[in-house]
């Protein structure tokens, strides 16, 4: 006979202090939508949406909301159409901008690409979610892939996992970007981090280690090392600190990965959030 020794005595389940849940939104343009409710002790609360390209919406820090939440709601992807994005845009904490075009519509030859591309209102597949313990301690982790193609022209996998640390007030973002075509393609990527009242507020100041940097391209210039207080608001109570990770959040437009043949791939792992 062996003896196991139990793994957390101290609780009834794991599932007290880090707990992953499926859900389905079930009303007006959401019903239907795919979600993993995420909820980890003296971490960050938020909704994986599994339907919306494994992207963030709502989330909380000790009780408190961090993300902007648009009236459109967490439409389900059915509705996506490319010359009306922001009617489907419900902002969240995290919402994926590409993998073919960031910013405003273009035209590439006979191709066109709506507003900030398609990647955010693409359903995920292979979706898992687990309860995880490293050295660093108990973690939820949220994975899974989603796929922008089409018969004749590029075929991306976005390989997203996205960790909830137990303590920590951080989300962990690990992208991978598949290139499963049989040509080169270029990919662009912008994470659009959406926070909200109260962390935007009088008196808020984003704090960065990223230094000024050269412009990218078209796309925008690191901020200064340091702080940079936010203009006052209309109304509402003294703001919060806010800390984000270092760097640009746009990709360069000439960013094109790697240009091997075989299965390109292009990886990026972002600290999000870090209150």
């Amino acid at each position: 006979m062996s003896v196991a020794a139990p793994r957390r005595p101290e609780l009834g389940d794991l599932s007290q202090v880090a707990s992953h849940r499926s859900i389905r939104l079930a009303d007006g343009s959401e019903d239907g939508v795919r979600a993993v409710d995420v909820r980890v002790a003296g971490g960050i609360h938020a909704q994986v949406i599994t339907d919306r390209g494994l992207d963030l919406g709502p989330a909380w820090y000790a009780g408190q909301p961090l993300a902007w939440q648009s009236p459109t709601g967490i439409v389900h992807p059915s509705y996506f159409r490319d010359d009306v994005w922001l009617r489907s845009f419900h902002g969240g904490l995290l919402f994926t901008a590409g993998l073919q075009n960031v910013g405003s519509a273009v035209t590439d030859g006979a191709e066109q690409h709506g507003l900030h591309g398609r990647i955010s209102n693409l359903p995920a597949s292979d979706v898992h979610s687990e309860t995880i313990e490293d050295e660093r301690g108990l973690a939820v982790r949220v994975s899974g892939t989603v796929r922008e193609t089409t018969v004749y022209g590029v075929d991306l996998v976005l390989h997203r996992q996205l960790t909830f640390r137990v303590g920590e007030p951080v989300i962990e973002v690990d992208d991978l970007v598949e290139n499963r075509g049989y040509l080169a393609s270029p990919v662009f990527i912008l994470y659009h981090v959406n926070l909200g009242h109260p962390v935007v507020d009088a008196g808020s100041q984003l704090l960065s280690p990223a230094q000024l940097g050269r412009r990218l391209g078209r796309g925008i210039a690191c901020c200064r090392t340091g702080a940079r207080r936010l203009p006052p608001a209309v109304r509402g109570g003294p703001g919060r600190g806010v800390r984000a990770s270092p760097g640009c959040r746009r990709a360069r437009r000439g960013d094109r990965g790697h240009r091997q043949s075989g299965l390109p791939s292009h990886r990026r792992h972002r600290r999000i959030a870090d209150l």
